[in-house]
């Protein structure tokens, strides 16, 4: 225990600014607790996630676009928000974390006025298309799903002197992988020189959207355990 307190402090004194060490605190209090206000407060940090808290916080009615992993995080993560329910049509008709889960065409129906919330980070263009070419204002809709694409990007790949740094052949690790976006915006960042990639997911909800999502992308992979 002594060890790895010294190691924890170690690492936070490292950290560059005050920021860092914020988001990394934050952090290490959620794996620790599994308390998702300290989840909130990261992306909170972010001038992109203060402006979704701001748009969710006072719109009357709103809804998730996708009952999938991303989906689930936010209505879990913000507990002070009131969600009115989750669009998607593949599990329409059944309920998610005590929400009903609608049709697209229930939604037009009766909550097309509501904050349209895209949950998705592989879909979201797609979402966003469909709820615009029904007539669902731009002012409507809040893409979540772009935003945490781009701070994905951010996050990981953004530093020049990773790209100075890449050897001709690229490995990655992605321990955690969730819903496997990442591991494609590594496909993406190293492109040839990606060699391999391997994704680890031990939730099995998340494990089969992973699944899915890198089958799509890539078209196959080696194992699936």
């Amino acid at each position: 225990m002594v060890q790895m307190q010294k190691v924890i402090t170690d690492i936070y004194a490292r950290l560059g600014d005050d920021t860092s060490q914020m988001i990394y605190a934050n952090r290490l209090l959620y794996s620790l607790t599994e308390d998702k206000k300290y989840l909130q407060k990261i992306i909170e940090m972010t001038a992109e996630g203060v402006e979704f808290y701001n748009k969710i916080k006072n719109d009357n009615c709103k809804v998730v676009f996708g009952a999938g992993a991303w989906g689930k995080e936010i209505v879990k993560t913000y507990t002070d928000v009131q969600f009115a329910c989750f669009v998607d049509n593949q599990k329409a008709g059944g309920t998610l974390l005590g929400l009903p889960v609608i049709s697209f065409q229930e939604y037009i129906r009766q909550y097309k006025q509501g904050l349209a919330v895209i949950a998705t980070r592989l879909y979201y263009e797609e979402f966003y298309n469909q709820l615009k070419d029904h007539g669902v204002p731009e002012s409507n809709i809040l893409n979540i799903g772009k935003m945490i694409d781009s701070l994905s990007r951010k996050q990981y790949f953004d530093l020049p002197e990773l790209k100075s740094a890449m050897c001709q052949k690229e490995n990655f690790v992605d321990a955690g992988s969730f819903d496997g976006r990442t591991s494609i915006l590594f496909s993406e960042w190293a492109k040839e020189k990606c060699e391999k990639i391997w994704a680890f997911e031990p939730e099995p909800d998340n494990a089969d959207c992973c699944r899915k999502n890198l089958l799509k992308f890539f078209g196959g992979i080696s194992d699936t355990k």
